[in-house]
């Protein structure tokens, strides 16, 4: 499962980063990262980290929970609870990964 939410993140980035910049070299360049790295968050091969993907959004002037949406594994234990596909649990404690911005809440790990 988490292979295609990492799919669907390149597919964001790659759309997002052609409206906004075009091409990866002034992508890259904004970023300060590799082209070699972009291709594999773009490629879905690789999930850039939380760090990553604050920086990717803000540089694509987006919200980072637009560009890079969570979706439940499987069924959720609990209403309230998703599966988090970055750290696996399901134990109904807030990731700093799965808090929205309009709950107004900071996560912790």
């Amino acid at each position: 499962m988490f292979e295609e939410i990492r799919q669907d993140w390149g597919k964001r980035i790659r759309e997002a980063r052609k409206a906004r910049y075009g091409t990866q070299v002034e992508f890259c360049a904004v970023l300060g990262v590799t082209q070699a790295t972009c291709s594999k968050w773009e490629s879905g091969k690789r999930a850039p980290s939380d760090y990553w993907r604050c920086r990717i959004a803000g540089a694509l002037g987006m919200q980072v929970f637009d560009l890079f949406p969570l979706e439940p594994i499987g069924e959720p234990v609990e209403r309230g609870e998703q599966h988090c596909p970055v750290c696996h649990t399901v134990n109904g404690h807030v990731h700093r990964h799965l808090t929205s911005p309009a709950d107004g809440k900071r996560g912790s790990r």
